[in-house]
């Protein structure tokens, strides 16, 4: 896809920006747009300011960046919090994970490796939504993480990071997106957003290279 940097856009309200972002892609999707959303604190300000407008929700197929390896409902999982927060008639496609029958998290890794892969998305997404950590993680990417040694699949199971194992979008997916929108958010963000910016392989999101990514972070 070309050696192209993320673009950083500045704003004192980052979430903010990047809503309206991406309430105007789907605005402009004329049939179906499939649209990965992350976990994160951040991402709850982005779904609130989203979830304002009014769009033609049927087109959306949501999707998810990630997922932590937790039961149904829990607090700790993604989903729980998109689903609340948008709450909008899209169609949601969850990371089915299953700490009872799949504590590591691989299986539901290969089995939302192969819904993505399936007409129509065929391994190719939108638009995805990742919110970077303060330890520079984005998405189930963690720094240092030995999943991310060979990423050749579109899924990873990850961590264990902050209590969880994660389930989520793999570098190659984030590759093939048509658009990858960051978030990043505090002064922890805003480094974090700097490093991916200058293209510093030590941070996951900074080994992509990609011709429509944007980093929403603080002025």
């Amino acid at each position: 896809m070309g050696a192209v940097l993320p673009r950083r856009v500045a704003d004192p309200d980052p979430a903010t920006r990047a809503a309206d972002h991406v309430a105007h892609a789907i605005l402009a999707a004329s049939t179906e747009i499939h649209v990965a959303f992350p976990g994160g604190p951040g991402t709850s300000r982005l779904l609130a300011r989203l979830a304002r407008y009014r769009l033609r929700w049927e087109k959306l197929v949501a999707w998810q960046a990630d997922e932590r390896v937790a039961p149904d409902f829990d607090e700790a999982r993604h989903y729980t919090r998109l689903f609340a927060a948008l709450a909008v008639p899209a169609r949601f496609v969850p990371i089915p994970v299953d700490p009872a029958r799949d504590p590591s998290g691989e299986t539901a890794a290969r089995r939302y490796a192969e819904l993505l892969a399936l007409p129509p998305t065929r391994g190719v997404l939108d638009l995805v939504i990742l919110e970077f950590g303060p330890g520079g993680e984005s998405g189930a990417l963690f720094p240092g993480d030995p999943a991310l040694r060979a990423p050749q699949g579109d899924t990873l199971a990850s961590g264990p990071w902050a209590g969880h194992r994660h389930v989520g979008l793999n570098l190659p997916a984030l590759a093939r997106a048509r658009e990858l929108v960051f978030l990043a958010e505090g002064e922890a963000g805003r480094d974090v957003a700097a490093r991916v910016a200058a293209g510093d392989v030590a941070v996951p999101a900074g080994r992509l290279r990609h011709p429509r990514a944007s980093i929403f972070a603080p002025a």
